[in-house]
């Protein structure tokens, strides 16, 4: 790990959330609806609406064909503010039986994730949104080797975004970040086109929300360069599409139902790759299901 380099760049994307910024309300509506991992990863500016809890279930139906275990990452988002905002996310795991592990045999939690991202309206230039966070993400227990890299990360990161006035829905983005990797208990493991070390990410793209259908691209360029490790840089390139389920196929039990599909091209040191990607996401506003509840049984 390179303090020269990765910690300066932790320090220069967290000053601005230790300064004072005037600015108008944040608008209504977080960003996280649309960031489905393996899909749409790009963080965006906005953030939770001020004290309302979301609990969020990310099932990685892939992993069906791909692992011997299928992740499902439950999280819990919550608005500190109305620019403020905490979330913390557990992926738990169990084995499907449908490969060479039976069924139930093996089930627990492989990774913990903690974040807080805060929002500015129009800084640093008119018409932009800008936001400074912050994640956490570490291997909890000894989870199966192929749900983790055994690293732990630290990743501060900036993110700007435009709304095209020509175009309704349409926002463009870029956004900078850092990931710091630290030694844990489990043995590191470096996957196929990863870093494996201190990376740094620029990123960028674009959002185009059509109601229930919004279209996204993210093109991102990660390298090592900057610290003291081999040279590896990454490309990737990801268009995606997201489709909100209407409620009458989500059998009425609430909340917000979400498909992604999506294509992913890599470039990296270890091969170019190319794959399709296909994630369902379920939201649900915890302060809106628990009043439906209770008016139901009242």
């Amino acid at each position: 790990m390179s303090f020269s380099s990765s910690r300066l760049l932790l320090l220069v994307l967290l000053l601005p959330s230790l300064l004072h910024a005037s600015a108008e309300p944040a608008a209504s509506g977080s960003d996280e609806r649309f960031n489905i991992r393996g899909i749409f990863e790009s963080l965006l500016p906005n953030t939770e609406n001020k004290y309302t809890l979301r609990v969020t279930l990310r099932p990685h139906v892939g992993d069906l064909v791909r692992k011997d275990t299928v992740r499902l990452p439950i999280g819990f988002r919550y608005g500190l503010s109305e620019r403020l905002e905490g979330r913390i996310e557990f992926e738990s795991y169990f084995s499907h039986g449908l490969g060479d592990v039976a069924f139930g045999e093996q089930v627990g939690f492989s990774e913990i994730r903690l974040a807080t991202k805060y929002h500015w309206k129009t800084f640093p230039w008119p018409g932009w949104d800008a936001a400074v966070g912050f994640e956490y993400l570490r291997p909890v227990s000894h989870p199966p080797r192929e749900l983790t890299d055994g690293y732990e990360h630290y990743v501060p990161y900036i993110t700007f975004a435009h709304q095209m006035e020509s175009v309704p829905g349409l926002r463009i983005f870029w956004g900078l970040s850092s990931d710091i990797v630290s030694s844990t208990s489990i043995p590191p493991l470096r996957m196929w086109n990863d870093p494996g070390a201190d990376n740094q990410k620029l990123n960028a793209g674009f959002l185009w929300d059509r109601g229930r259908l919004a279209y996204t691209f993210e093109a991102g360029y990660a390298t090592t360069r900057f610290n003291d490790s081999d040279d590896r840089d990454l490309i990737t390139l990801r268009p995606g599409v997201i489709w909100q389920i209407p409620r009458k196929y989500t059998f009425e039990v609430g909340g917000q139902w979400q498909i992604g599909l999506g294509m992913r091209t890599v470039i990296g040191p270890d091969s170019t790759d190319v794959g399709a990607q296909a994630r369902v996401k379920v939201d649900f506003d915890f302060k809106k299901w628990w009043a439906g509840l209770r008016s139901r049984n009242r």
